[in-house]
């Protein structure tokens, strides 16, 4: 367009420093976690479309933005893991609509790979001291959470720690009072394990 300052030899470069500029600052809030995959952004925002966006520079920006947004975001993960880890507890409806696809409920994290920085004797060990109907509810969170995961979304890394989580539970029934170890072996071996199963023969088939 001609307009001063915006010479096309540092053009990219520029971009480049503006979103390097704006990603540096803080950090995405809980709200900002569902991320626009690569195809929204191509198509424009706010019902309007980009101009040249098959423009070969505009597909370096595009992934270049796509890099700071996700470190940005990444950036809220331990936060958010660790308000998950507190619901367990004290809300355990309230960390399965976070965390999965339901009927209801905001679902912000059931495509963010944030429950892996749980460490999975932590997340075990908060399961084994929580109530039953809480036990039944987390379980059942990771059963609905990890059933569509697909090879190119976040969730696919979670897979390994959702292994370690269910070694680690079935090592801690073991010292459980007979009644709890049966309720709680149930519910391991019926959301979890069988949960696990299906996703790596689905993972294997990708």
């Amino acid at each position: 367009m001609g307009l001063s300052g915006w010479e096309e030899t540092n053009l990219i470069a520029k971009i480049e420093g503006y979103m390097r500029d704006i990603y540096s600052k803080g950090e995405a809030g809980f709200d900002e976690m569902r991320e626009s995959t690569i195809e929204d952004i191509q198509l424009g925002a706010l019902g309007l479309a980009y101009m040249n966006s098959e423009d070969p520079r505009f597909q370096e920006l595009l992934q270049y933005h796509r890099g700071k947004r996700m470190a940005w975001r990444q950036r809220g993960y331990i936060a958010i893991a660790s308000w998950l880890r507190g619901l367990m507890t004290t809300d355990s409806e309230a960390f399965l609509r976070e965390v999965c696809f339901t009927s209801g409920g905001p679902a912000r994290f059931a495509r963010v790979g944030v429950l892996k920085l749980i460490a999975p004797d932590t997340f075990a060990e908060t399961i084994i001291n929580a109530a039953y109907g809480d036990q039944k509810r987390i379980m059942m969170a990771l059963s609905i959470r990890y059933e569509q995961v697909a090879a190119e979304t976040e969730l696919k890394d979670e897979v390994p720690w959702l292994s370690d989580v269910l070694k680690s539970l079935r090592t801690r029934v073991e010292s459980l009072p007979p009644i709890a170890k049966y309720h709680l072996s149930n519910l391991v071996e019926r959301y979890g394990v069988k949960t696990l199963r299906e996703v790596e023969d689905r993972l294997e088939k990708c």
